[in-house]
């Protein structure tokens, strides 16, 4: 940002909605108007995989601290909880803000918070 020029970038085609990084910056996970989750390697600058459970366009992203789990909601209606290294869901959390919910990790990584579409938080307890 120095500069103002970009240092490399990642496509996430059509597009995406959130991004975020682990601690380390050596992971990301994008949020897709494909309706998917994309997980890159930043380091290596490549896509690693595309997460797949949301019917309709992911809008908000986050990885845990831990870097060990990602959390994804979609203006479907749901979100789903992803395992980083099985890069499979464990959890798929029905009746949540069809926006797509905003989404907060705890610092243990322990606890996710979301918005339900009852407009209330929703804390949930995070564990393999």
């Amino acid at each position: 940002a120095k500069t103002g020029a970009a240092v490399f970038a990642l496509n996430h085609p059509p597009g995406a909605n959130d991004v975020d990084v682990n601690s380390n910056f050596s992971r990301a996970v994008s949020a897709g108007r494909d309706g998917n989750l994309a997980l890159w390697d930043v380091k290596a600058r490549k896509r690693i995989s595309l997460l797949r459970g949301h019917t309709d366009w992911v809008m908000s992203a986050a990885i845990s601290p831990n870097g060990a789990f990602a959390a994804s909601s979609s203006s479907d209606g749901t979100v789903i909880v992803w395992d980083l290294k099985a890069l499979k869901p464990i959890a798929k959390l029905e009746g949540q803000s069809y926006m797509g919910s905003p989404l907060a990790w705890s610092a243990s990584s322990g606890f996710l918070v979301t918005v339900a579409a009852d407009n209330y938080l929703r804390i949930y307890t995070v564990a393999k």
